[in-house]
Order: structure tokens, then C-alpha cells, then sequence
């Protein structure tokens, strides 16, 4: 993958994400989430950094963001096959 373009981290930003500014992006897979075992749609991404992976989505229109995997199964959330 190309290097190009740049993150704008906002002063508001949770420390897990300010944590990641300087880093590059070594990866990015989509994130699914599921309803009785339905799909519902791409709700995010999970963000892979040499020092770990951070997941950002919208959930039920509240913002998520949390390490990946940790919280997310409880969320019916899981990368897109």
C-alpha cells in the first residue's frame, strides 16, 4: 500500500486513538455487525498499527471506540469475511 494522506487528531480525542498519532497504518478491515444472525451493514473499520489494532464504528448511532478484539464480540460486531 501507498503512503499518502495524514490523520487529524482532534485535542478531544479518546488516549487510544491520540496514542496511535505518528504510527502508519499497516492494515484496515471492514467492520459487519449482526442481528439474530442477520447482517445489518458495515458499521466501522478495525485500524491495524504496529503496536495493535483499534476498532471505530457506529453502533446503534453511538460512536465506538475500543481495542480490537476486546469488547466487540458483545457488541454482535465481527471483520467482514
Amino acid at each position: 500500500m501507498d503512503l499518502y494522506g495524514r490523520i487529524v487528531v482532534e485535542s478531544s480525542v479518546p488516549e487510544l486513538v491520540a496514542n496511535k498519532i505518528g504510527q502508519t497504518i499497516d492494515h484496515v478491515e471492514l467492520l459487519e455487525q449482526f442481528h439474530e444472525g442477520r447482517s445489518i451493514g458495515i458499521v466501522g473499520a478495525v485500524l491495524g498499527f504496529h503496536s495493535g489494532e483499534v476498532g471505530i464504528a457506529d453502533l446503534g448511532d453511538e460512536l465506538r471506540i475500543a481495542t480490537w478484539p476486546g469488547p466487540w464480540s458483545g457488541w454482535n460486531v465481527a471483520i467482514r469475511a
